[in-house]
């Protein structure tokens, strides 16, 4: 075996311990990442395993115990990321703990430090500060979260960002850095929204190694808490969009129930015949093959219910509340009834 075919096998042992462990990552996640980076283009298919995970579960690393033992360009790395798919306010705090720890001399009690203190870490971090999406933060995310660690900030930031919270629309002499792209939905990550892809393209209920999204796009038509519950809101933002994904957080629970729409809603008072068409369950934080439901329809003469709407006669109907096997092949929920906590819809179209 020579060193070419011994760095494949390698890297092929690799990505099956992942995949048939899911806490292997999240345990040796971070000495990958810094041996791959420390011997940057030999290692190819880890890289693209771990440039995946980056922009689909970045929690995997960043949450790691090992986090602080991140080389410092292989962090720098990661939040260059335009893709890093985790709140800009999480990065930030997870920074601020790395740069603690990449100095003994610091406590982590902040409110004790003298000005020498905030001037290591401010030395520490200074190669990763401008890389931060501070615009892109909530207002209370700033004035609680970052405002008071103003000493860690160049001078010119500082006060661009305090002319930015406090007078919107000011010309600020900082380049504001755009938003990581992501998915516009408060219930689901990325990562989600690939598996979905998945299934549009025919996956099965198993996972694949990696989960990525090259085909899709997701528009998003409704927030249930922010425009509203009934069936009139329903057909007001989602009627005529073309093909839909129905997305439904239950209450009291980190269940998430839906379906694929891959027709239209028109409010025709019919049936829809599609064999394209799918319901679903899983749980946020555990996307795992055991805790997955994929339903495909039986009888595709009723997979959409575009009265209501909903998916079959029974399966799945939105505002009713309801879900009992029928026009589709598994139950996705163990109850009949449900209570909806929040939902959304998105348009799906090809990139």
């Amino acid at each position: 075996m020579n060193l070419y075919e011994l760095i494949e096998h390698l890297q092929q042992h690799v990505i099956d311990l992942n995949h048939s462990n899911n806490d292997w990552m999240k345990q040796n996640g971070i000495k990958l990442y810094n041996t791959i980076f420390r011997h940057k283009g030999v290692f190819s298919k880890l890289e693209k395993l771990c440039n995946d995970i980056m922009s689909q579960e970045p929690k995997l690393l960043i949450d790691s115990n090992e986090f602080w033992g991140l080389d410092d360009d292989a962090l720098l790395s990661i939040i260059q990321r335009d893709n890093l798919n985790m709140k800009e306010i999480v990065i930030w705090e997870n920074l601020i703990k790395w740069g603690i720890a990449k100095n003994s001399t610091l406590n982590s009690d902040m409110t004790t430090w003298s000005i020498n203190e905030y001037k290591t870490l401010k030395e520490t971090l200074s190669t990763f500060i401008q890389h931060i999406r501070f615009f892109q933060m909530s207002p209370q995310e700033y004035y609680y979260k970052v405002r008071p660690l103003g000493k860690l900030l160049p001078k010119e930031l500082k006060e661009d960002l305090n002319l930015y919270y406090i007078v919107p629309n000011s010309i600020l002499a900082t380049k504001v850095l755009p938003p990581r792209i992501k998915f516009d939905s408060s219930i689901l990550t990325t990562n989600y929204f690939n598996l979905i892809s998945y299934w549009i393209d025919d996956g099965q209920e198993v996972l694949p190694n990696i989960l990525v999204n090259g085909q899709y796009k997701y528009n998003l038509l409704l927030c249930g808490s922010k425009d509203g519950f009934g069936v009139d809101d329903f057909r007001l933002k989602c009627n005529n969009k073309g093909a839909t994904i129905v997305i439904i957080k239950l209450k009291n629970s980190d269940k998430i129930i839906g379906g694929y729409n891959p027709i239209k809603w028109s409010a025709s008072n019919k049936y829809l015949d599609t064999n394209k068409s799918f319901i679903f369950s899983f749980y946020l934080n555990t996307l795992k093959s055991s805790t997955i439901i994929l339903s495909r329809v039986k009888n595709r003469s009723y997979a959409i219910l575009d009265k209501d709407p909903g998916f079959g006669s029974k399966d799945l109907n939105i505002f009713q509340k309801s879900c009992k096997l029928d026009d589709y092949f598994v139950e996705i929920h163990d109850s009949e009834n449900f209570e909806i906590d929040d939902y959304e819809v998105f348009q799906v179209m090809k990139k």
